[in-house]
């Protein structure tokens, strides 16, 4: 029977007998060591990768030679979902399929801790804990809160296991749409994520499950959908995208006991505001205090389903943007997420690239804002044009990042053309979601007093790189406020705060919905928001 041995930093940990047939992936997950997925093992998202010795264990497949360059290849890299082992084999994850961990400290409102507020419905239980729980696309975000007094006890962070049904909303919404049982399936996926998390957070801050009374879940629309096991196909529709829909469960009595939190615990899901806004964006805009803000303010949370709202003093405009992974470091070749060996920024010293790592050690690859800072480094040196076009002295396979990983065998971290391709389809939506907004308010960019820029993206973004690339508008700094990861700033408030209800639905009255299927001009506004070059917005100041 031949054998997989598990290797890191050089060094085997774990070795498995199996038998021949399954893929790596396959293998990897009976053995509870899953790998990163976003398209159920198609091949097509190429985020499964793994590094295997003998390099030549296999032919590789189509999919993989359109996520890895030659080099990579030649290197052993490969996607763990189109490798079938029938020999011994030596394997290095390279993407592995993060647990829950306390969330990193970011500059921001989540970090924080909420101001003491007597909550009323567990007044009677001066040891009650309250759970908050931000719900999205690619992470999913929890605190652990005393009731009584607002202090956060602890917090963390994981991958949404929905992921391995597609990194992104739509691919997951389709996935839900094949049977009830799938639809259920990824439901469960979460319940238990969230079982996980309270179980991690409940040990660390040493204190009993039972004494959780109550938690509040906010996330993006489909997400909640996803939660809830429900019919999802309106979703698909973009007719109905700017509609209200439902995230109500009838399992969630069900949740309290598999998690084991107090039997008559309550749990609330904050109502989305229809179509793909959530009730994250509505978080957000609690934690900033949106509606006191006396000039035209800005709110954007940047992710896989990137969420904007204006606020022009009478109406909260919202509209959601397809922005994909790549803002999360998913979805390209060389991504990593904002954890342990991410780059989250590059700066120049010379001629040579200087790279900031999460941890300090070996680099993995780009997260969100390292990719925005490269990617302004290669077009002020020439090296990268404004259509995102390599200049004719970068290699084929792509801009090298680094020295090579590890050791000489190792393939280094590129940046390809198809990465590139991927930041400016995203920064285009979120661009041309943007206008619209600013269209229908009536406003021009120059009149926008505050931008706020929620989630791990925004927190660690450059501003001279985002607005030399047109992802922000040509605003000055002081305009520009981080909020970190407001979403789940703004659910603390929903679960502690007696005031928070109101403001909440005052807000929601006060919501227009822009929906980017039916804006007339999104098309050419998205192509025009394609070039990555600072951007000019169209609109009539505000009398």
């Amino acid at each position: 029977m031949p054998t997989l041995k598990l290797m890191a930093h050089g060094r085997e940990t774990q070795q498995l007998a199996f038998d021949p047939g399954p893929s790596l992936m396959a293998l990897l997950d009976a053995a509870w060591l899953p790998v990163r997925c976003g398209c159920r093992g198609t091949g097509a998202c190429g985020l499964c990768r793994v590094r295997i010795d003998p390099v030549d264990a296999g032919a590789a497949q189509l999919s993989e030679t359109l996520h890895l360059e030659p080099s990579q290849l030649a290197a052993g890299e490969r996607l763990a979902c189109q490798v079938f082992p029938d020999q011994d084999l030596a394997v290095e994850i390279l993407a592995p399929a993060r647990a829950f961990e306390p969330r990193p400290r970011r500059a921001g409102l989540a970090d924080t801790p909420p101001s003491p507020a007597a909550c009323p419905a567990v007044a009677s239980h001066p040891e009650g804990l309250g759970v908050a729980v931000d719900l999205g696309t690619t992470l999913l975000s929890l605190s652990l809160c005393d009731l009584h007094s607002g202090a956060r006890l602890a917090d963390c962070e994981g991958l949404n296991p929905q992921a391995r049904s597609g990194a992104d909303v739509v691919s997951r919404l389709q996935a839900a749409m094949e049977s009830p049982e799938q639809r259920h399936a990824l439901a469960q996926m979460v319940v238990e994520a969230i079982g996980a998390a309270l179980w991690d957070m409940t040990v660390r801050a040493q204190v009993s499950l039972t004494q959780v009374r109550r938690l509040t879940i906010v996330g993006n629309s489909a997400m909640l959908a996803l939660l809830a096991a429900s019919d999802v196909s309106r979703q698909l529709q973009p007719r109905y995208w700017d509609q209200a829909c439902s995230a109500l469960s009838y399992d969630a009595e069900t949740w309290a006991l598999g998690w084991g939190i107090a039997p008559q615990a309550q749990i609330e899901v904050l109502t989305p505001l229809g179509g793909f806004v959530g009730s994250d964006l509505l978080a957000a805009a609690l934690a900033v205090d949106l509606g006191a803000h006396a000039t035209p303010t800005l709110l954007i949370d940047f992710g896989t389903n990137s969420e904007i709202g204006l606020w022009d003093g009478e109406h909260f405009w919202v509209t959601a943007a397809a922005g994909g992974p790549a803002f999360e470091g998913s979805g390209i070749s060389c991504g990593w997420p904002a954890e342990r060996g991410a780059i989250t920024h590059v700066r120049t010293h010379g001629e040579a690239l200087e790279l900031e790592v999460i941890g300090g050690g070996q680099a993995r690859g780009l997260c969100g804002s390292g990719l925005v800072d490269l990617l302004g480094t290669l077009v002020r040196s020439g090296q990268l044009t404004a259509m995102g076009r390599f200049a004719s002295d970068i290699p084929r396979d792509g801009f090298p990042l680094s020295t090579p990983l590890g050791s000489a065998a190792h393939a280094s971290l590129l940046l390809t053309k198809s990465d590139v391709d991927s930041f400016q389809r995203a920064k285009a939506a979120v661009g041309a979601g943007v206008q619209a907004l600013l269209d229908q308010a009536g406003l021009s960019a120059a009149a926008i007093g505050q931008v706020w820029l929620a989630g791990a993206f925004g927190a660690a973004l450059d501003l001279d790189n985002a607005r030399a690339l047109g992802l922000l508008p040509e605003l000055p700094d002081v305009r520009f406020g981080f909020a970190g990861d407001a979403a789940l700033a703004g659910c603390e408030q929903a679960l502690l705060a007696s005031t928070a209800k109101a403001q909440v639905e005052l807000l929601r009255t006060r919501t227009r919905q822009v929906n980017l299927a039916q804006y007339e001009g999104f098309e050419a506004c998205f192509m025009q928001h394609l070039y990555l070059q600072p951007q000019t917005y169209t609109g009539d100041e505000r009398r």
